[in-house]
């Protein structure tokens, strides 16, 4: 679109509309009701025809994909989804550390857990690392999924992922201690294996 997704959304749907679809989106966009609803307000605002007739006047290349390009970027993005960091392997991982470092985590719901005591060194290092959110004594809740941190009748819960200062200092801190041992690789045993010979792996 050449930077101009905006101009081009703003023919194809009013731009008052627009302009408040926009707002709504971001005050509240993380409630289900509310994106489902939002969808609906989009679909049925939109012109497609228009929309099509606006992207081609726009569009910065005019070559039409065959069907061979057109599964080739479907599987790329395929990959690239299976690659993406989930979730659970976030949340594996700071409980392990967290617990490894002193800190005690506590499951209150499905997916949200209460940290009751976050330890010095975690909260030292956030500081010496110069993140703007100061890290907490404790967190009446954290979650690392985006759609759990909203429960009715519980406490809002902070989304831990990337970026987090709290999840960001525990890595920082296990990369320091452990990082050397992270180069000498891993000895990965089949326990279903009789023979009970290991693989060797590099780093």
């Amino acid at each position: 679109m050449g930077g101009a997704v905006f101009d081009v959304l703003g023919k194809a749907i009013d731009g008052k509309e627009l302009r408040q679809l926009i707002i709504e989106a971001i005050r509240y966009g993380d409630t289900p009701e509310v994106r489902a609803r939002l969808r609906e307000k989009v679909e049925g605002a939109l012109d497609h025809r228009r929309l099509q007739a606006l992207i081609e006047e726009k569009a910065l290349a005019h070559e039409i994909m065959d069907v061979v390009q057109v599964f080739a970027i479907k599987k790329m993005m395929e990959r690239m989804e299976a690659l993406r960091l989930q979730p659970h392997f976030i949340a594996a991982f700071f409980k392990a550390a967290f617990k490894h470092l002193g800190g005690t985590i506590v499951e209150r719901e499905p997916g949200r857990y209460q940290l009751r005591y976050v330890p010095a060194i975690i909260r030292e290092r956030g500081r010496r690392l110069g993140f703007s959110d100061h890290i907490l004594r404790s967190y009446e809740r954290i979650c690392f999924e985006k759609e759990l941190r909203q429960v009715p009748g519980k406490p809002t819960a902070d989304f831990v992922a990337p970026g987090h200062p709290l999840l960001d200092t525990v890595i920082n801190l296990i990369l320091e201690r452990y990082q050397d041992l992270l180069k000498q690789g891993a000895i990965l045993v089949d326990e279903k294996d009789p023979g009970g010979h290991g693989r060797g792996h590099g780093p």
